[in-house]
């Protein structure tokens, strides 16, 4: 799926290439990384670095995954405006956290957690699905990334099934922004979580746990390794973890 067209996600540099002795000018394309602050109601959450694209979809997915709405319906406006970097929504009786201490973790510029891991039901736990199956998943949403493609410097994840392979693709400077996004691409769209699995490029640090089994996803797989709290957490609510997925190999961690 091409990213939506709210502005450009890459910018043209001229640059200087040195390579066995020699110099050469070349063009090349960067990622661009834009700043935004996310307002909720009348209070300033946070202040983050995004990719300026599935901006409706990162704040869903944000409000959902952080645990400040518990669903849809206690979202009830938003306000995306790109050009002045601000993303906001009123929300409905929102989850008591302290939205004033936002603490900046190894979200890779999109890393923010209201340390809310409190009030998380248990996910039923998924059957694991072959080892051909998610590599060939995440095959598929490497090879369709189109900024790493062209720039490099971003973070992929994906919704995919079990039964019907790849839904929804996205990219990111955060690792984090982009399972928001994904996340919330499954809500927007009222996608049946069921046999749904979520994978990113991205390691699987504790934050990530809580967001996913938020959005009721009982897989949660990475090219990359989890950290010691994101198995904890992972045990506790019954979430299947996977890392260093690669050709038909993968390692179970919970």
């Amino acid at each position: 799926m091409t990213p939506k067209k709210e502005s450009a996600l890459t910018q043209s540099f001229s640059v200087t290439k040195y390579s066995k002795g020699s110099a050469a000018k070349e063009q090349v394309k960067v990622v661009i990384e834009k700043p935004f602050k996310i307002l909720i109601n009348d209070s300033s959450v946070a202040n983050i670095m995004l990719t300026p694209s599935y901006l409706e979809e990162f704040l869903t997915g944000f409000l959902i995954g952080q645990g400040i709405a518990s669903s849809l319906e206690q979202i009830k406006r938003t306000l995306i405006e790109p050009e002045k970097g601000l993303l906001w929504a009123e929300v409905k009786e929102p989850a008591d956290v302290n939205l004033t201490k936002t603490l900046i973790t190894s979200g890779c510029a999109g890393g923010i957690s209201l340390q809310n891991f409190s009030g998380i039901s248990k996910l039923k736990k998924a059957e694991t699905p072959p080892a051909e199956l998610i590599s060939s998943l995440m095959k598929s949403m490497l090879t369709s990334g189109e900024i790493y493609a062209e720039a490099g410097g971003v973070h992929s994840a994906c919704l995919a099934s079990v039964e019907d392979g790849l839904i929804f693709r996205v990219e990111d400077i955060g690792r984090h922004n982009a399972i928001d996004k994904v996340i919330g691409h499954l809500l927007l769209n009222k996608i049946d979580p069921d046999k749904k699995l979520i994978l990113t490029t991205g390691r699987l640090s504790v934050e990530a746990v809580p967001k996913v089994a938020r959005a009721q996803i009982s897989i949660l797989g990475s090219r990359s390794t989890p950290t010691n709290l994101a198995i904890d957490l992972a045990k506790e609510l019954n979430l299947t973890l996977l890392g260093y997925i690669r050709a038909n190999k993968m390692t179970t961690y919970t």
